[in-house]
């Protein structure tokens, strides 16, 4: 059973930029739709460390462009 949210095949990282204990990941994943259909959602990630491991994290997706595939 398909739950509408297809786990990712391809996530490849488009840009990052780190400062101080902040980092900024830009993403494009690319999923396969329900009906076979390749699709892509560009994210946003934001992640904040502390002795090096990941103490906070904030996601943002674009699903305003990844409905429009759907059309």
């Amino acid at each position: 059973m398909r739950s509408g949210h297809e786990f990712p095949d391809i996530t490849p990282i488009q840009s990052m930029i780190a400062e101080g204990d902040m980092v900024a990941v830009h993403n494009i994943s690319t999923h396969t739709s329900a009906d076979g259909r390749s699709m892509t959602t560009p994210s946003m990630s934001f992640y904040r460390l502390h002795d090096g491991k990941i103490v906070e994290a904030s996601h943002v997706y674009d699903r305003l462009h990844e409905q429009s595939q759907l059309s």
